[in-house]
């Protein structure tokens, strides 16, 4: 019938509600390639892959999370960052061959020469 949506197979493995506006609920009971997928009329998706993984991609590029977030395991940046706030370490933050809590600079002249303090 013309109600139901073109993305559900004939096995049913695929369920989709999707709405008059263009969004889109998608349950994919497929063997080894399950997944759920959301997807905005204007095309960002967050969708759980078959392993559980958490895919967000934003059309306009922006992601916003408020409140307390906590990201445990290691965070990969891949582009230039820009911190409105001050980061504050509570262990060694190190990269590079650099590790901030113990690295200093040498000063070579002014009024401020010689090798600046380690951290507190």
């Amino acid at each position: 019938t013309e109600d139901v949506p073109v993305e559900v197979d004939a096995d049913n493995k695929n369920q989709v509600l999707k709405t008059v506006g263009g969004h889109l609920i998608e349950l994919d009971n497929t063997l080894d390639a399950e997944r759920i997928n959301v997807k905005h009329k204007s095309g960002t998706t967050i969708l759980i892959d078959k392993d559980g993984g958490v895919h967000v991609n934003a059309i306009n590029d922006i992601v916003t999370i408020d409140g307390n977030t906590t990201i445990t395991g290691t965070l990969h940046v891949t582009e230039e960052q820009t911190n409105d706030k001050t980061i504050t370490a509570t262990d060694s933050i190190t990269g590079k061959g650099v590790v901030l809590d113990t690295h200093t600079h040498t000063i070579s002249s002014g009024s401020s020469a010689g090798n600046t303090q380690k951290p507190d």
